[in-house]
């Protein structure tokens, strides 16, 4: 580690144990629900389901939320919430022109799926429209900037986000609308990411693949927390939305425990991870990844594609992300979730900077929270 290296890595000390020393430790006071719910009310507060806007950041949140909402005795103001939001989108008509404007869509689809509440199944079917019609690049996915003027300057390229964004959604609509093609289609999503994205080493994945030149960004092993975290959860909500006898159904488990497996290599001393998984000392721990890899881990091993032994280290983080949940008298915010990220180096990884209750890290939260609290009750 050079000179910059050292001064980076003391700063970053001193942030978070000045962090740490600040906050109130939830945990021994609460159980998963109990801080989810403070965070997500405050959420709610700080963002009014007319004034929440659409993208892949909001899509999470309203992820999360259902699942909170289906697990908890008073979830009518989540799903009023849910409600308020998506009558409001109606009217706007949201543009979905690449894989991160798929996300709110799934959430009214959960919404008739899981509550037989159909009224949004419009909205829905736009974005399933949107899945089945875009053009797929050679690989047989979608790129990640799609149609989009973004697509100008990053053209060609799939991105590990995109599994979260348009892969969860493909499953669970072709169950609905009894659509074979579209269940393979989504199918073989991740068997072709890990194809090019997934290290054989250390089974962790890489940000992107530039399908035009052939390459990989970052062109170093350099493995992102969150993007590593976006595949766990589609991973383990694919298994959980399709037929038990898909033929691609044992691939994707076997995907699945090298990327777990892989996690459990660079788990830091302090039982989490940081934002550049495999540089220990070098970033953060950012705790929007840390959700969705402790996510996926206690779903994984819940429904059993994963060793049993995955719930307690899913417990155990949890029990330590406790660490980053801050009261204050205007509400309880979850703490370190890393600002959007592009494919990049690992030096601009570690210095994306961080900020509280940024609507997917609350999502991730309370998807993990939910799931937790579902493995403890069943």
């Amino acid at each position: 580690m050079g000179e910059g290296g050292v001064i980076r890595y003391f700063i970053c000390l001193l942030l978070f144990f000045t962090h740490v020393a600040t906050c109130v430790n939830v945990y021994a006071q609460t159980n998963e629900l109990e801080s989810a719910h403070k965070v997500a009310q405050t959420f709610m507060k700080d963002n009014p389901a007319h004034r929440l806007g659409w993208d892949w950041g909001q899509g999470v949140f309203l992820y999360g939320l259902h699942r909170l909402a289906n697990v908890s005795k008073e979830k009518q103001p989540y799903i009023n919430y849910l409600k308020k939001y998506f009558q409001n989108k109606r009217s706007s008509h949201p543009e979905i022109n690449y894989p991160d404007r798929c996300p709110p869509g799934l959430t009214a689809l959960a919404l008739a799926q899981e509550n037989k509440n159909f009224a949004f199944i419009d909205i829905a079917a736009t974005v399933g429209n949107y899945i089945k019609t875009e053009d797929k690049n050679e690989l047989g996915a979608i790129d990640h900037l799609g149609s989009h003027f973004y697509r100008h300057f990053y053209p060609d390229s799939i991105w590990v986000d995109s599994l979260m964004m348009y892969g969860i959604f493909s499953t669970r609509w072709s169950m609905l609308t009894n659509d074979k093609d579209l269940l393979d289609f989504s199918m073989n999503q991740p068997a072709i990411f890990a194809d090019k994205l997934q290290d054989p080493e250390t089974g962790l994945f890489i940000h992107s693949w530039n399908t035009k030149e052939k390459k990989l960004v970052p062109e170093s092993k350099t493995f992102w927390l969150r993007g590593n975290g976006w595949v766990g959860a589609s991973l383990v909500e694919t298994l959980d939305h399709s037929p038990k006898d898909h033929p691609k159904r044992n691939e994707i488990i076997q995907i699945l425990n090298r990327l777990m497996d892989g996690m459990l290599q660079f788990r830091g001393e302090d039982g989490l991870w940081e934002s550049v998984i495999n540089r220990k000392n070098y970033s953060y721990p950012e705790t929007s990844g840390i959700s969705l890899i402790g996510y996926a881990m206690a779903k994984g091993a819940r429904l059993g594609y994963l060793p049993k032994n995955y719930l307690d280290i899913a417990k155990d983080v949890f029990h330590k992300l406790q660490y980053f949940i801050e009261s204050k008298s205007s509400g309880t915010y979850l703490t370190y979730i890393s600002k959007a990220t592009n494919p990049s180096s690992a030096w601009m990884y570690s210095v994306v900077p961080t900020d509280w209750n940024i609507s997917y890290g609350v999502g991730a939260y309370l998807l993990f929270a939910s799931e937790l609290y579902k493995a403890d009750n069943e």
